[in-house]
Order: C-alpha cells, then sequence, then structure tokens
C-alpha cells in the first residue's frame, strides 16, 4: 500500500444503480478507464484537482475526500464538452428520480388523508354520497364549505 498525491480529473457524475458516483482518471494515464468513487460535490468535472491517493499494486485504490484541491479546468475544450455533456446528462436524471420519488411520496400522503372521506362515502346512500361529492368538489374549488 503506497500514499501520494497525485493530479487527477473528475470525468463527472456516473450513476450505478441508484447510487451517485464521481468518476476520477489518473492524469497520466487518460488511456485507462473512468475509476468510480463515492460522490463527492467537492470535486468539479472536467475540472484536474490534487488529491491524496492510495495505490495498491500500483493501481489507484481510493483516495482521502478531504484531501481534493482544485488546480485548473481541462484544457481541452473536446473533451471537456464531452465531461461536461455527460456530466449535465446524468444530474439531469438524478434529479427526474428524485422528483418521481417526491410526487410518489406526496400522492401517498394524499390518498391516506382521503382515507376518512372515501369510508364516509362508503357508508352512506346515493343521496348521502351525492351531496360528497358535491362538497368535496366545492371545497377543492372554491376553499370552503357549503353553508
Amino acid at each position: 500500500m503506497d500514499k501520494r498525491k497525485i493530479l487527477v480529473l473528475c470525468t463527472g457524475t456516473f450513476l450505478v444503480g441508484k447510487k451517485k458516483h464521481t468518476g476520477l482518471k489518473e492524469l497520466n494515464k487518460l488511456d485507462i478507464n473512468d475509476r468510480l468513487f463515492s460522490y463527492n460535490r467537492s470535486l468539479v468535472a472536467g475540472g484536474i484537482h490534487e488529491i491524496e491517493a492510495v495505490f495498491e499494486d500500483d493501481k489507484l485504490s481510493s483516495y482521502y475526500p478531504h484531501s481534493v484541491l482544485f488546480k485548473y479546468k481541462l484544457d481541452d475544450d473536446v473533451e471537456l464538452a464531452k465531461i461536461m455533456l455527460r456530466h449535465e446528462s446524468c444530474e439531469t436524471i438524478i434529479s427526474a428520480l428524485n422528483q418521481a420519488k417526491k410526487a410518489k411520496a406526496d400522492k401517498s400522503a394524499i390518498l391516506e388523508t382521503l382515507k376518512p372521506i372515501r369510508q364516509a362515502y362508503q357508508n352512506t346512500n346515493h343521496a348521502g354520497r351525492l351531496a360528497l361529492e358535491v362538497r368535496v368538489l366545492n371545497y377543492l374549488r372554491n376553499g370552503n364549505d357549503l353553508h
């Protein structure tokens, strides 16, 4: 196990399963695949960072998240555009998944709130059901009960 400071390129955010990860490449080994690590908001997509890293068998195995130091943006505009496009698309997907999850939770809360009204609806006759429907719709539309 070897520990040293190195320069890495942050290749952006990746979604693996349901977890966010950050892609890193050693600056002098850009031809190898990204190494994915737990998401770290300190890393800037397309940025060159200095990190304190741990190597096992001369391969990057982990790094100390608190050691991240931004140095500069990648000079290659084409590669930077590719990284930013992939990063932003992943962030958009993550945002959409979070919104869908939130909407599902909101829907569950609404349905839970409506249970007593449904119970009252099922326990009354046709005229009572019609009256309850009118009262509920009036409340939803106008914000008040019938007088």
